[in-house]
């Protein structure tokens, strides 16, 4: 039996005349699980976007020619595969936090985004998000700015298969220590940050 696994989801389309409000999201995702920007800002669903389907991201009006239209969220999916838990976190800059955010629980650098009053940062530019804990902001925000992180954090890898009469041989080492591994039973988990 296999656990039920989750994935990233992660697309950015540019409108155009015959694409402007119905965008196929490859893979689908979890209705209601995702959030949508337009040109950087984050669009209220169920206002200004429908996320219900499972499959597309509907905007209410049409979006012009050249914006472009992110998507970021989860979706399911089922294998012994990877895990990855969602990060969503919401700070209010203050005159001592205005700089550096910590993003309980950590992050995966690469899957995150950073949003400055429902903008989206240019990683590297706007925001360093390469620490996997913490973001920093390239210029202190004002107080009172609302800083918004969503994406994803370590991916975690279990082998749920249960098998009987499997045999280990060999030595097994976990974090440079040596584990007995002669007639006892072994559950693992491999997490990677």
């Amino acid at each position: 039996v296999s656990a039920q696994s989750t994935t990233a989801v992660r697309q950015t389309f540019t409108a155009n005349s015959t694409v402007n409000n119905n965008f196929t999201v490859a893979g689908g995702y979890i209705a209601g699980q995702v959030d949508v920007y337009y040109n950087g800002a984050k669009l209220v669903n169920g206002t200004d976007v429908n996320t219900s389907s499972g499959a597309t991201v509907v905007l209410t009006s049409n979006a012009a020619a050249g914006a472009v239209v992110d998507v970021v969220g989860i979706n399911y999916y089922t294998a012994g595969g990877g895990v990855t838990t969602p990060v969503r976190q919401t700070f209010v800059a203050n005159a001592t936090t205005n700089t550096t955010f910590t993003v309980t629980g950590g992050y995966s650098p690469g899957q995150i985004d950073v949003y400055r009053n429902g903008v989206k940062m240019v990683p590297g530019t706007d925001v360093n998000v390469s620490s996997g804990s913490t973001i920093t902001l390239t210029t202190a925000a004002a107080n009172g700015d609302t800083i918004e992180v969503v994406g994803f954090s370590a991916v975690s890898y279990a082998d749920v298969d249960r098998k009987t009469g499997d045999n280990m041989t060999g030595n097994l080492t976990i974090n440079n220590q040596p584990v007995a591994t002669t007639g006892k039973a072994i559950a693992m988990a491999i997490v990677f940050g």
